[in-house]
């Protein structure tokens, strides 16, 4: 109606216009390089009128000429989409129907239109299901399962080719992982507002999937917690015996806060008794004991690992040897520790995240993350690496660790000669300086010995400065294991059943069709209906 209004005070005010100017006539001179013009002023607005339609007219004609590539485009892009949704629809009903010859003919229509549209995806799978060709519809549905936008439905289309397959192993396998990799990231999400549900949904993902070294752990650290501890030890103990891992360790020993610290290593025994013998467990122990300065254990478990330690198993008998008061073989320790091999990492596409992650930052992947070292197998070119913490501690200077590498060669090479630790690293022997050079050298060897024994931290100081700063050294194996995850945003997939899949609870649902509006009752409603928004 409001639209109706304004259309008529429009037209009244130019039917006044014209009115007003026809009553009053008038003439108009122009005058413009000698020559004179005498006309009426209706005239003029005539004339002015006919100039502005004749370039409004003029542009429309040069815009739509420069414009023709894009329109064309667009008009060919849109009657190929049309196309492509009309064969795509055609090939549903036609699946619909078991009409599988006329699904095939649209299906390679479709895919000759629009090859790479998740519907045309569907399709193909479901026209290859009607067909019985088994192998090209998990084909498809594996390169849904690959794609962001399809990942759920290609599950979903993987779990009911299995359950036809009678593969009941590989139809619940990848479903159970899936679902408990996404119900620990929601966990870990909800640990800090709301436990009750993260310890719900900790304990379904360690049931869906006990070998899951994340969910494991944050149950138990979460059962622990709530004093559920004998269920939480049930859950570490089931994730230990398939993957041990330093995380469990951690969650393990602190079931009982208020234990001593040969408590906790008892308790970390029995966990490692439980288990296969593996560098974690051994690693797991030997923290432990050090813990409960209880040496020889912590020096029988590592024994295994000393002919080529990790990094972690070379801080810790570094740790060791400070502790008992060795300090040049604390030192040699320590510098294999600087070139040993990597440990373990939790690595997803050449990303090392000192936590895990539901997906991988890098592709997108669910479950992506393995806990591996990340320089293992094939060359994935540069190792990304994630710390949540920066490092604090400054590296000492060259200067400092040569000098005191001078200092230590001594008892370096009497400890080697007596048959106890690692044989001592030969370095070779600098050449002689020129006599001129020599005075130089002299003079500078004491105020580098001065300095040497202020920057290093083994020079003579306290035996508690000392094993402070082996405890620093060893701070990867010291790292707590059982801190709080980073929340992550809880993802929402919504899950779209193949047409021929009657879905897990073996019903449809099928939503009702939304009501048509009834038309207007009168003839005035139906004028204002055609002007309505």
């Amino acid at each position: 109606m409001i639209r109706v209004l304004v259309y008529l005070v429009i037209v009244a005010l130019l039917a006044f216009g014209a009115v007003w100017f026809a009553e009053r006539p008038g003439d108009v001179v122009i005058t413009w390089q000698g020559r004179r013009i005498d006309t009426s002023v209706m005239v003029l607005v005539a004339a002015v009128a006919a100039v502005a339609a004749a370039c409004v007219i003029a542009w429309s004609i040069l815009r739509a000429i420069v414009r023709a590539p894009d329109v064309v485009s667009r008009y060919l892009r849109i009657r190929r989409g049309v196309r492509g949704y009309r064969a795509v629809s055609r090939g549903l009903i036609a699946v619909g129907s078991g009409d599988a010859r006329a699904a095939k003919k649209f299906t390679a229509e479709a895919v000759r239109i629009a090859p790479r549209e998740p519907l045309t995806l569907l399709l193909s799978a479901q026209s290859a299901q009607l067909s019985g060709n088994r192998d090209a519809a998990v084909a498809t549905f594996q390169e849904m399962a690959d794609r962001d936008d399809t990942r759920v439905l290609g599950l979903q289309g993987l779990f009911v080719e299995a359950q036809r397959r009678h593969d009941h192993a590989a139809a619940l396998g990848t479903f159970r992982r899936q679902r408990a990799v996404l119900l620990t990231a929601q966990a870990q999400a909800l640990a800090g507002s709301d436990r009750e549900r993260a310890i719900a949904l900790t304990r379904e993902a360690a049931k869906l999937a006990p070998d899951l070294v994340p969910a494991a752990a944050l149950a138990g650290r979460l059962l622990g917690e709530a004093g559920e501890r004998r269920r939480a030890a049930r859950i570490i103990e089931r994730a230990w015996r398939a993957n041990p891992h330093p995380d469990l360790a951690a969650a393990y020993s602190g079931l009982r806060p208020g234990d001593s610290a040969r408590q906790r290593l008892s308790r970390v025994e029995t966990l490692a008794a439980k288990g296969p013998a593996d560098a974690e467990a051994a690693l797991a122990v030997a923290r432990a004991a050090l813990d409960a300065q209880e040496f020889s254990a912590a020096r029988k478990a590592l024994a295994p690992y000393t002919a080529s330690p990790r990094k972690r198993v070379a801080a810790l008998l570094a740790e060791l040897e400070m502790a008992q008061g060795d300090e040049g073989r604390g030192r040699e320790w320590m510098a294999r520790a600087l070139n040993a091999r990597r440990d373990p990492a939790w690595t997803a596409d050449a990303f090392v995240s000192d936590h895990w992650l539901p997906i991988s930052p890098v592709s997108g992947r669910l479950d992506a993350f393995e806990w591996k070292d990340p320089l293992a197998g094939e060359d994935h070119g540069t190792v990304i690496e994630h710390r949540a913490e920066a490092p604090a501690a400054p590296a000492a200077t060259p200067a400092v660790v040569i000098a005191k590498e001078a200092d230590a060669k001594p008892s370096a090479a009497a400890q080697s000669a007596a048959g106890e630790g690692p044989p001592a690293a030969e370095s070779p022997q600098p050449a002689p300086l020129p006599a001129s050079q020599e005075g130089e050298e002299k003079e500078k060897a004491p105020r580098a010995a001065e300095e040497a024994a202020h920057a290093d931290p083994f020079s003579a100081g306290g035996r508690s400065e000392r094993r402070a700063m082996a405890a620093a050294t060893a701070g990867e194996s010291r790292a707590p294991r059982g801190r709080a995850m980073p929340a992550v945003a809880p993802a929402v997939i919504p899950l779209v059943h193949a047409p021929d899949d009657p879905g897990p609870n073996g019903e449809a649902e099928v939503e009702p069709a939304p009501e048509p509006s009834p038309p207007p009752a009168d003839g005035w409603s139906r004028i204002r209906a055609l002007f309505r928004p």
